[in-house]
């Protein structure tokens, strides 16, 4: 029996993958698009529904709720049966053993959206439910850069891909200089150049920090408690002294729009310094797949990424605070500006 159904899992898992990616690829281009239509309309991002119970930030405004009713259809639409679960959904029937279970966040980093233009994604993972815990199967982020990130996992083993498909194209930007009022205004499309081996499965170890980003930190700071918690725990500031490759950088927004940097080496580490809900970690499970390090920093105490996010509770899934990194030279980096060692 055991066997049957590991040999299903390894069926399933690449099968979700793929529905999340796809999924997420779509939800993406909405996401620009929408927010394309609300800045040219004078109507930017307006409240559109009270707070769902246990909700983390601010309640669903239009655009949140435009991608959450996209992805909960093509959920429905790709993976009939399967149970849809939101940041902007409610949650109140408990699963069934065999039941496949869709989490999603439909736009993490909403303010960044209509602030930076950047910053956010659109966050997508299966599980099925067995023996009252959640069975990871799959999932995928498509973050602001153009990246998905997804992966597939197989008792606790797995693959994880990164792909920067060539047909995301922001919508037409407008110029405002034309020829005289009765002349349409010109436009251009930019699109992302594709990558030279579209597709390219990461394998464990492969992924690794080279010489000088350990010191390239990220974290969701851009709040002054925020801040003032990350200055608490760490001391960042850096020495006029330093090179360009050690000097010491970081970056206000983080999680899950970081996801394919931090996994290809780019990004040091990625500083969590309060619990947050598990969709918005969701970049933790393929960097556990690929052995990643996931610690508590204030006892740097290994956290076990898989078996966090198979807890059962239906409210307050959490995880953190913790340092996520590939390697433990960023870690090691990190714990050298602890404050209080």
């Amino acid at each position: 029996m055991e066997a049957m159904m590991s040999s299903g899992r390894m069926q399933m898992a690449p099968l979700y993958r793929l529905l999340a990616a796809e999924i997420v690829s779509e939800a993406f281009n909405l996401a620009r698009n929408e927010l394309w239509t609300q800045i040219r309309s004078g109507t930017v991002n307006p409240v559109a529904l009270p707070g769902v119970q246990d909700q983390a930030g601010f309640a669903p405004t239009k655009i949140d709720t435009v991608m959450d009713s996209f992805i909960a259809a093509r959920v429905a639409e790709y993976a009939p049966g399967a149970t849809y679960w939101s940041e902007e959904s409610p949650r109140n029937t408990y699963p069934q053993d065999g039941d496949i279970i869709a989490w999603a966040d439909p736009l993490d980093g909403t303010t960044n959206t209509f602030t930076f233009f950047s910053g956010y994604a659109a966050v997508l993972y299966f599980d099925r439910f067995a023996n009252g815990h959640y069975d990871h199967l799959a999932g995928a982020i498509a973050a602001a850069d153009g990246s998905i990130l997804s992966w597939q996992h197989y008792r606790g083993h797995g693959e994880v891909f990164v792909n920067w498909p060539s047909d995301m194209a922001w919508p037409g930007l407008r110029s405002p200089h034309t020829a005289d009022e009765g002349s349409p205004p010109a436009t251009r499309t930019l699109e992302i150049i594709p990558n030279a081996a579209p597709d390219h499965a990461l394998q464990p170890g492969e992924v690794r920090s080279h010489s000088g980003v350990a010191s390239r930190i990220a974290s969701v700071a851009t709040t002054n408690t925020r801040f003032h918690d990350l200055n608490q725990l760490f001391d960042l500031r850096q020495d006029d002294s330093d090179d360009k490759q050690s000097r010491t950088m970081l970056a206000t927004t983080a999680g899950n729009p970081l996801g394919a940097a931090l996994l290809l080496g780019q990004l040091g580490a990625i500083v969590e310094t309060r619990p947050v809900k598990l969709h918005d970690a969701a970049y933790l499970l393929p960097l556990a797949l690929l052995g990643g390090i996931v610690v508590n920093p204030l006892d740097w105490q290994p956290i076990d990424v898989l078996q966090r996010f198979a807890q059962t509770p239906l409210h307050n899934r959490h995880i953190g605070p913790f340092v996520a990194a590939t390697d433990i030279e960023a870690v090691n980096w990190l714990s050298k500006r602890r404050r209080g060692n």
